[in-house]
């Protein structure tokens, strides 16, 4: 696993030894740390009355009983820029193998930047790298190496970042060195980062004729804390030279693990 500490190491479902110890015991501590009025918070979108929204909540809340709420305290240890280990195979019964690529930065490299706009930025640098209507993407599929997206994701922690690039692909030394490739040697132009641009908005106003993902847009807004009032005008204000100067640092900076699910 790329993370030493953090939490993310872990799997959110368990693995099967932890679920199959798991106990009623186990199961009703959970309930009542996590799922309690202080600690939790309710999205609702769409077409209805706020005040009935409003009644229905405190009747339902009004009719339980909660024991006293025990809030914890968090205790973590700085994450270790250093990876554990620089390659995994995994036996999984998968027909064709999962290669998950992770680069870990140090965060401290992206200090000129919040949270909220390094997210837009490597967004962008991903989206151009990895998206489907990119280089590398219509290189490997139209060559046949891979029969799928390219899917990608980043994580910004209190002092690391790290970027997951996730490919199925029989053919894994050719799929990691194309992967590296593009990482470590790219720089984008204006008609570059104005495409991103025309495709990230059109998409973030094509949400909100979804209901579901609208409410998925809240939801993680509140979770990351990062709320933003007006993203498109924080999407129209990234610009050439900062995106490239992330992508350099993305490219001196990081500490690289694979892992390989195999058949």
């Amino acid at each position: 696993n790329i993370y030493k500490y953090d939490e993310k190491k872990y799997l959110i479902t368990g693995d099967e030894k932890q679920v199959d110890s798991l106990t009623f015991h186990d199961l009703q501590k959970a309930y009542d740390l996590f799922y309690h009025p202080e600690n939790i918070f309710i999205v609702i979108n769409g077409n209805f009355k706020k005040m009935e929204a409003n009644a229905i909540i405190k009747e339902f809340f009004s009719n339980k009983s909660y024991p006293r709420f025990d809030k914890k305290t968090k205790l973590t240890k700085n994450e270790p820029i250093k990876i554990s280990k620089k390659k995994i195979n995994l036996i999984s019964n998968i027909n064709i193998p999962i290669l998950s690529i992770n680069y870990k930065l140090n965060k401290e490299s992206f200090k000129k930047y919040n949270d909220f706009t390094l997210g837009l930025y490597l967004d962008a640098i991903l989206s151009l790298l990895y998206g489907k209507s990119s280089d590398i993407y219509i290189k490997l599929y139209s060559e046949n190496i891979i029969n799928d997206l390219i899917d990608y994701s980043y994580s910004i922690n209190s002092n690391n970042i790290v970027i997951t690039i996730n490919i199925r692909s029989f053919y894994k030394e050719e799929v990691l060195n194309q992967i590296n490739k593009s990482i470590t040697s790219n720089t984008f132009t204006n008609e570059d980062l104005n495409r991103y641009k025309r495709v990230s908005i059109s998409s973030y106003l094509l949400n909100f004729n979804d209901i579901v993902k609208t409410n998925d847009l809240l939801v993680n807004d509140l979770v990351s804390g990062s709320i933003n009032t007006n993203y498109i005008k924080s999407i129209n204000s990234l610009n050439i030279n900062d995106l490239n100067k992330i992508s350099a640092l993305i490219k001196t900076n990081n500490k690289l693990e694979v892992t390989i699910k195999n058949d």
